[in-house]
């Protein structure tokens, strides 16, 4: 994440944020600038890696591809501001994947990633 904005963005994807809060039925409080820490855990989860090796094809030396078409279908959860706290206050990597297997609804104690 670079929160500079004088940095010059030349190649990958970005993630945009809502400029404005709002509380209305259909506001996701993910799409928050003041949660991307939040987003950038289940981004960065197992969880996504477990979707992609589900979902993309490999490229060449074995490394999953992260195209756009492959990542967009990726679903970020509507989250309450209780279960974006309790993410946020998670630090070890395991903790944060076994929230997540929950949340998903993903009966796994560790992904199978070779698969």
């Amino acid at each position: 994440m670079d929160s500079d904005e004088s940095a010059y963005f030349t190649n990958g994807y970005a993630i945009f944020f809502d400029e404005k809060e709002s509380n209305n039925l259909f506001s996701n409080p993910i799409a928050r600038a003041n949660n991307a820490d939040v987003l950038l855990k289940i981004i960065n989860s197992s969880v996504m890696d477990y979707y992609i090796t589900k979902t993309s094809v490999t490229i060449e030396g074995g490394y999953p591809c992260y195209q756009k078409n492959f990542i967009e279908k990726f679903s970020i959860p509507d989250l309450n501001d209780r279960q974006i706290s309790e993410i946020r206050n998670l630090s070890a990597n395991e903790d944060i994947d076994n929230y997540l297997y929950n949340l998903y609804q993903l009966n796994l104690s560790e992904p199978n990633l070779s698969a």
